[in-house]
């Protein structure tokens, strides 16, 4: 999940081209990348800073599931997979 959380927060700086945390550039990739779900990974991003800054870490059990952790692996892959796209110029006619 820490690694996760941490490509996530990377990607988004580069999917959007500035700066920042994760809440203002996740909504700044949602806005240019329709259809893209970041919902699993807000929540592994979430978990990760309550394990990090929270004096009681995982004293309540953790909130995110396997499934979760998976499906947020692969909605980081979709958004990079989009950012891709969006930097791929369309191929020329003939």
């Amino acid at each position: 999940m820490f690694r996760t959380a941490a490509v996530y927060h990377r990607i988004l700086k580069v999917a959007t081209s500035t700066d920042g945390h994760v809440p203002t550039l996740q909504l700044e990739a949602l806005g240019r990348y329709a259809g893209w779900n970041s919902i699993r990974l807000y929540k592994v991003h979430n978990q990760v800073n309550e394990l990090k800054h929270e004096p009681q870490g995982v004293y309540h059990g953790r909130l995110v599931s396997y499934d979760d952790a998976v499906t947020a692996a692969c909605d980081l892959l979709d958004l990079i997979e989009a950012w891709m796209t969006a930097q791929t110029p369309p191929a020329p006619t003939p």
